[in-house]
């Protein structure tokens, strides 16, 4: 169908267009300790470990890193995000990441709430996720009352609209910048054309935001 390339692959955009390593260079400094959640394939630990960030732990509910980037973690822990307790103490970290990550959890409430308890004074907190905003996604949901980046048939269960979110993470964290990742108008021969990185096009959003 017309949205399905959108149901496939978009969770790494954000991290294999650079955004991610932008935010994080911008925001962060290189002897900060950053705890890279949903690590994945490890692929984020890699680029932000060569621009000379060298204190990296990660966090999955299973181990998917390649063996290759294995080296790049200083320390890995498999836990349930959903309902478990982060095998770290208070104030462990300056920074979280959870790039294309509570999209996926059936408790992100949960996670935002470790990912603060675990968070230093002042610490960061990078997050993105399926644009919810998007223009397509208004238009299939009026038609149809279903969301292409939340269908049935793929694995995203979670989506903040802005209400929900400034209830809830705005709660515990300053918001320092929203954005958005890959403009596009997934639809027949639009797809070919570059749209703006805003929240009518962009295709993941992302926040930066600070503990309070």
């Amino acid at each position: 169908t017309h949205f399905q390339a959108w149901n496939e692959g978009g969770g790494s955009d954000i991290i294999i267009k650079g955004r991610a390593l932008f935010l994080i260079k911008k925001y962060g400094k290189r002897d900060m300790r950053v705890l890279d959640s949903g690590s994945g394939n490890g692929l984020f630990a890699e680029k932000i470990f060569k621009e000379g960030f060298r204190t990296i732990a990660g966090i999955d509910i299973d181990d998917y890193r390649e063996d290759k980037r294995k080296k790049f973690f200083q320390d890995f822990k498999k836990s349930d995000l959903n309902t478990e307790i982060f095998p770290w103490p208070d104030d462990s970290f300056d920074v979280v990441t959870a790039w294309q990550v509570i999209e996926h959890l059936e408790n992100p409430h949960h996670f935002i709430r470790e990912a603060y308890r675990v968070l230093k004074k002042d610490g960061l907190f990078f997050i993105s996720m399926p644009n919810i905003f998007h223009i397509f996604n208004k238009l299939i949901f009026l038609k149809s009352g279903d969301m292409p980046r939340w269908r049935e048939k793929n694995d995203h269960i979670t989506l903040f609209p802005k209400g929900i979110f400034n209830k809830t993470v705005l709660k515990y964290f300053t918001l320092l910048e929203r954005g958005f990742c890959k403009g596009e108008f997934p639809y027949r021969f639009l797809k070919k054309f570059s749209f703006p990185e805003n929240e009518l096009f962009g295709k993941s959003i992302y926040y930066v935001l600070k503990k309070k």
